[in-house]
């Protein structure tokens, strides 16, 4: 019983020692900068890994043809989707809204792009022919 007690004792101890490190720690200011560089280098690396998948969707978007957008939007949802499962920075709604708010937009500006060429070749009088689903 006298060694359950001795080992309490020791870790008790222990912790207090760290909590003191901790908190000596704290108080240099040059410390403080380089965690919070550390933290900041983490995240940088977290984005960047589950970004990157990401971007070669939205490369593919831009440069595919309307009518093969729809068969490129669910391999895209389905990464963020993944994203927001397994980033430690990107599963917040805050984050997600906005990479949901850029696919959104990337989609306005195709369609509009899309009815524009649409009303172009409709005013020099060529016949539009637009794809129903």
């Amino acid at each position: 019983m006298i060694y359950i007690y001795m080992v309490s004792r020791y870790l008790i101890y222990m912790y207090i020692h760290f909590v003191d490190t901790c908190f000596n720690i704290h108080k240099n200011s040059s410390v403080i900068k380089f965690l919070f560089l550390f933290l900041a280098l983490n995240e940088a690396q977290d984005i960047n890994l589950h970004l990157k998948p990401l971007r070669f969707h939205f490369e593919d978007l831009e440069q595919a043809d309307f009518d093969t957008i729809e068969k490129m939007l669910p391999p895209m949802m389905h990464v963020i989707c993944l994203i927001w499962a397994n980033s430690k920075y990107y599963n917040t709604p805050t984050r997600i809204v906005v990479l949901l708010q850029e696919v959104c937009n990337l989609l306005i500006e195709m369609v509009s792009s899309f009815f524009i060429h649409c009303l172009i070749l409709e005013y020099l009088g060529l016949e539009v022919k637009l794809v129903s689903y």
